[in-house]
């Protein structure tokens, strides 16, 4: 296999994994904004944390959820969307999931957010990959994989 068709696969794999968890975290973002309790509800999630400034928390960690979650899996500003992102997922570990550490505990753990946050913050240093807006747009002067 040469350089070229390696690099080809692993934009492949790049690409699965910025689908599958963009658009998850998209997901999850749209239920804070418009799932059963909306915003109102992780509003008042986030201020049984005493997270400061609870309302403006809650649109910021949702936006960027669904937001985030959406350019990522399009490939869009991979690298500084991915900062923000992995950013909002370790404020979750270490508000939201803070108790304990595996997701199978009762309440779940840090474990899922802090992984997830790994993950995005690894696309700060791979770049989206050639399947990507972010190629389609700034070409081979954005650079990534190599």
């Amino acid at each position: 296999m040469n350089e070229r068709q390696h690099e080809s696969l692993a934009s492949v794999g790049l690409l699965l994994i910025r689908l599958f968890l963009g658009l998850g975290l998209a997901a999850h973002g749209y239920g804070k904004f418009f799932g059963e309790h909306g915003i109102a509800g992780f509003t008042g999630f986030l201020k049984s944390l005493n997270v400061p400034s609870p309302e403006i928390a809650a649109y910021v960690s949702a936006g960027t959820e669904l937001g985030g979650g959406i350019l990522l899996a399009i490939g869009l500003l991979t690298r500084p969307i991915a900062v923000i992102v992995a950013f909002n997922m370790f404020v979750a570990a270490f508000t939201a999931h803070k108790g304990s550490y595996f997701i199978t505990n009762n309440p779940p753990g840090m474990e899922y957010a802090l992984n997830l946050g790994v993950v995005f913050l690894a696309f700060v240093f791979t770049g989206a990959g050639r399947i990507s807006l972010d190629r389609a747009f700034f070409g081979k002067k954005y650079r990534d994989l190599d």
